[in-house]
């Protein structure tokens, strides 16, 4: 039996990511992602990503920030997922490392779960 594999493999190419997040004109949070060249390789040192090769990133604000934080953390210590959560200046970050789609669906799914029922999800996620 020949196992399928999923997804692309870059060999040449750059990845340049970058945003910010403000509040009443003040920067609260910024993120700057850059790689080039042969990006399969440098994302498959284990001290890059350990081998992963797909990026999920969540952010939060808003006032029940530190109940979040704290709902994530006791669920998401018990599961299996690759999971940086951190709250930097009144924004929830969240970043999950995956070499499988259907863990970051696993992910989204939990953590949907785990949110109450005041948390509305972007409408592009709906259909």
């Amino acid at each position: 039996m020949v196992e399928r594999q999923w997804g692309e493999i870059v060999n040449k190419g750059e990845l340049d990511d970058g945003w910010q997040i403000h509040k009443n004109g003040q920067l609260l949070y910024s993120d700057f992602n850059r790689i080039t060249g042969n990006i399969n390789k440098k994302i498959s040192k284990p001290f890059i990503s350990k081998g992963n090769n797909i990026f999920c990133n969540i952010v939060y604000t808003g006032k029940k920030i530190r109940l979040y934080e704290k709902k994530i953390l006791l669920h998401f210590n018990k599961l299996n997922y690759f999971l940086g959560v951190s709250v930097v200046n009144g924004v929830l970050l969240l970043k999950m490392l995956s070499k499988d789609i259907t863990e970051i669906r696993s992910f989204l799914d939990d953590l949907i779960k785990i949110l109450d029922e005041n948390f509305n999800l972007p409408r592009i996620w709906s259909f």
